[in-house]
Protein backbone atom coordinates (compact mmCIF):
# COMPACT_ATOMS: atom_id res chain seq x y z
CA UNK A 1 0.00 0.00 0.00
CA UNK A 2 1.16 3.52 -0.75
CA UNK A 3 1.15 6.12 2.00
CA UNK A 4 -2.18 7.87 2.29
CA UNK A 5 -2.44 11.51 3.47
CA UNK A 6 -5.08 10.55 6.05
CA UNK A 7 -3.46 7.60 7.73
CA UNK A 8 -0.70 5.10 6.96
CA UNK A 9 -3.25 2.27 7.06
CA UNK A 10 -5.79 4.02 4.82
CA UNK A 11 -6.00 2.38 1.37
CA UNK A 12 -5.19 4.43 -1.71
CA UNK A 13 -7.36 4.62 -4.79
CA UNK A 14 -5.04 2.16 -6.55
CA UNK A 15 -5.43 -0.31 -3.65
CA UNK A 16 -9.20 -0.08 -3.96
CA UNK A 17 -9.05 -0.63 -7.71
CA UNK A 18 -6.91 -3.71 -7.25
CA UNK A 19 -9.25 -5.13 -4.61
CA UNK A 20 -12.30 -7.05 -5.80
CA UNK A 21 -15.62 -6.80 -3.99
CA UNK A 22 -17.64 -9.93 -4.67
CA UNK A 23 -20.62 -8.83 -2.58
CA UNK A 24 -21.92 -6.00 -0.41
CA UNK A 25 -20.23 -7.29 2.72
CA UNK A 26 -16.84 -6.36 1.25
CA UNK A 27 -18.09 -2.82 0.65
CA UNK A 28 -19.30 -2.69 4.23
CA UNK A 29 -15.86 -3.76 5.46
CA UNK A 30 -14.36 -0.86 3.50
CA UNK A 31 -16.74 1.54 5.26
CA UNK A 32 -15.82 0.01 8.60
CA UNK A 33 -12.13 0.37 7.77
CA UNK A 34 -12.70 4.00 6.77
CA UNK A 35 -14.47 4.66 10.07
CA UNK A 36 -11.66 3.03 11.99
CA UNK A 37 -8.91 5.04 10.25
CA UNK A 38 -10.41 8.44 11.05
CA UNK A 39 -8.51 9.60 14.06
CA UNK A 40 -9.90 11.47 17.01
CA UNK A 41 -7.92 14.51 15.90
CA UNK A 42 -9.51 14.39 12.44
CA UNK A 43 -12.98 14.18 13.92
CA UNK A 44 -12.20 17.13 16.23
CA UNK A 45 -10.87 19.12 13.26
CA UNK A 46 -14.01 18.38 11.29
CA UNK A 47 -16.19 19.34 14.25
CA UNK A 48 -14.24 22.58 14.68
CA UNK A 49 -14.65 23.41 10.98
CA UNK A 50 -18.34 22.57 11.11
CA UNK A 51 -18.77 24.68 14.24
CA UNK A 52 -17.01 27.68 12.67
CA UNK A 53 -18.85 27.20 9.38
CA UNK A 54 -22.15 26.82 11.21
CA UNK A 55 -21.56 30.08 13.10
CA UNK A 56 -20.81 31.79 9.78
CA UNK A 57 -23.84 30.06 8.32
CA UNK A 58 -25.96 31.16 11.29
CA UNK A 59 -24.71 34.73 10.90
CA UNK A 60 -25.55 34.65 7.20
CA UNK A 61 -28.87 32.99 7.96
CA UNK A 62 -29.64 35.56 10.68
CA UNK A 63 -28.81 38.40 8.29
CA UNK A 64 -30.94 36.80 5.62
CA UNK A 65 -33.82 36.35 8.08
CA UNK A 66 -33.49 39.95 9.30
CA UNK A 67 -33.58 41.19 5.70
CA UNK A 68 -36.62 39.01 4.99
CA UNK A 69 -38.27 40.29 8.20
CA UNK A 70 -37.72 43.92 7.12
CA UNK A 71 -39.14 43.12 3.70
CA UNK A 72 -42.19 41.44 5.23
CA UNK A 73 -42.66 44.38 7.59
CA UNK A 74 -42.66 46.76 4.62
CA UNK A 75 -45.11 44.52 2.76
CA UNK A 76 -47.38 44.44 5.84
CA UNK A 77 -47.26 48.24 6.07
CA UNK A 78 -48.16 48.45 2.39
CA UNK A 79 -51.11 46.09 2.88
CA UNK A 80 -52.27 48.13 5.89
CA UNK A 81 -52.20 51.27 3.73
CA UNK A 82 -54.06 49.47 0.94
CA UNK A 83 -56.62 48.23 3.48
CA UNK A 84 -57.05 51.75 4.90
CA UNK A 85 -57.44 53.14 1.38
CA UNK A 86 -60.06 50.49 0.60
CA UNK A 87 -61.98 51.43 3.75
CA UNK A 88 -61.78 55.10 2.78
CA UNK A 89 -62.90 54.23 -0.77
CA UNK A 90 -65.92 52.37 0.64
CA UNK A 91 -66.83 55.43 2.74
CA UNK A 92 -66.37 57.70 -0.27
CA UNK A 93 -68.57 55.44 -2.41
CA UNK A 94 -71.27 55.47 0.28
CA UNK A 95 -71.11 59.28 0.44
CA UNK A 96 -71.28 59.44 -3.37
CA UNK A 97 -74.31 57.11 -3.33
CA UNK A 98 -76.04 59.34 -0.75
CA UNK A 99 -75.26 62.41 -2.87
CA UNK A 100 -76.69 60.74 -5.99
CA UNK A 101 -79.86 59.80 -4.07
CA UNK A 102 -80.29 63.39 -2.79
CA UNK A 103 -79.68 64.74 -6.29
CA UNK A 104 -82.32 62.36 -7.66
CA UNK A 105 -84.81 63.63 -5.07
CA UNK A 106 -84.00 67.26 -5.94
CA UNK A 107 -84.44 66.49 -9.63
CA UNK A 108 -87.84 64.92 -8.90
CA UNK A 109 -88.87 68.10 -7.05
CA UNK A 110 -87.57 70.27 -9.92
CA UNK A 111 -89.43 68.15 -12.50
CA UNK A 112 -92.66 68.55 -10.48
CA UNK A 113 -92.15 72.34 -10.27
CA UNK A 114 -91.40 72.55 -13.99
CA UNK A 115 -94.38 70.38 -14.84
CA UNK A 116 -96.64 72.57 -12.70
CA UNK A 117 -95.29 75.78 -14.26
CA UNK A 118 -95.90 74.40 -17.77
CA UNK A 119 -99.45 73.45 -16.78
CA UNK A 120 -100.01 76.93 -15.28
CA UNK A 121 -98.58 78.63 -18.38
CA UNK A 122 -100.90 76.57 -20.61
CA UNK A 123 -103.90 77.61 -18.48
CA UNK A 124 -102.97 81.30 -18.68
CA UNK A 125 -102.42 81.00 -22.40
CA UNK A 126 -105.82 79.38 -23.02
CA UNK A 127 -108.32 82.07 -24.02
CA UNK A 128 -111.23 79.86 -22.98
CA UNK A 129 -110.05 79.47 -19.40
CA UNK A 130 -112.18 81.54 -17.12
CA UNK A 131 -110.39 80.88 -13.91
CA UNK A 132 -111.84 79.24 -10.88
CA UNK A 133 -115.55 79.55 -10.55
CA UNK A 134 -117.27 79.23 -7.27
Amino acid sequence: MEDSPLSPDFPTFQDLQDQEFPDCSAGNSFVNQLDATLSFKTVNSINSILKNDSSIWLTNQENSLRKEYRTLTKINEMFEKVNDNMDQAALNLQQFSNTVEQTDQLLDVWINILSQSIHTQQLFSDPLWQGKTT
